[in-house]
């Protein structure tokens, strides 16, 4: 909750309970030394109490007297209904490409608005979608407290680091390459041939099997191939992690 001076509370959680000192006059409890964590005030002396509650458009407020005197016995109190603020107007920081790992995904976000920084479980809450295989997950806010609205954001879970197993020269310039199946909804795999262990220059094979034939390759040359898992969203291809660089030289 917001406080403002005073005994006033901005949009506060919970729930406020307040009793009078023995309305009727006719018993009253002594105080035990200690006061309770729940309480925030407490009075007796042995006179009975009643309280006078103004209610407007935004604001509930509450005095309490004595009957004997009609003398308040304590702060005006105030629960105010505050400013909402819309979180569609909030800045989200771009969520980075998260891996595939098997579990539902949940990435932090940061969430701004009018230069201030939300506090998640506090301004606002998160509820996700489509956040456990590959592709194109979903994150939507929800304003809490003063904040109002939802905005829902995007982010990409891309295929796991991709696993060559074997890459083997055959005959007649031909190398076959034996690829580890990655885990998740995979479109296929991109192996990368380059004639050198840089890959600045680079020739690109997709397939969606696990295994593929490398043809008329140079006779006598070395070769390093990589490959990578990709999975399509929105119509493009999103890539894992390269695997490991395997050299080979072809016959």
């Amino acid at each position: 909750e917001d406080t403002e001076k005073g005994e006033t509370v901005v949009n506060p959680d919970g729930i406020l309970y307040m009793t009078a000192n023995s309305s009727s006059g006719s018993k009253y409890y002594d105080l035990v030394p200690r006061m309770q964590s729940y309480i925030a005030n407490r009075w007796q002396e042995d006179v009975p109490t009643y309280s006078v509650i103004d209610v407007t458009d935004n604001t509930f407020t509450i005095n309490t007297y004595r009957t004997d005197n009609d003398q308040k016995i304590d702060e005006t109190f105030t629960i105010k209904k505050g400013v909402t603020e819309d979180i569609k107007s909030a800045s989200v920081d771009k969520v980075k490409n998260q891996v595939y790992t098997g579990k539902q995904i949940q990435p932090a976000l940061k969430v701004t608005l009018n230069g201030k920084t939300l506090k998640a479980g506090k301004d606002y809450t998160v509820t996700y979608a489509d956040n456990k295989n590959t592709g194109l997950a979903k994150a939507t806010i929800n304003g809490t407290g003063k904040y109002t609205g939802t905005q829902t954001v995007t982010f990409k879970i891309v295929p796991e680091k991709a696993v060559l197993k074997t890459v083997k020269a055959g005959k007649s310039g031909t190398v076959t390459v034996t690829i580890g199946r990655a885990g998740g909804k995979v479109s296929g795999y991109a192996i990368q041939v380059s004639t050198d262990s840089s890959f600045k220059k680079v020739t690109t094979y997709r397939t969606a099997k696990t295994t593929y034939i490398l043809k008329n390759l140079s006779k006598g040359k070395t070769y390093y191939v990589r490959v990578k898992a990709f999975t399509k969203v929105s119509d493009k291809n999103v890539y894992g992690a390269a695997s490991k660089t395997i050299k080979v030289k072809a016959k």
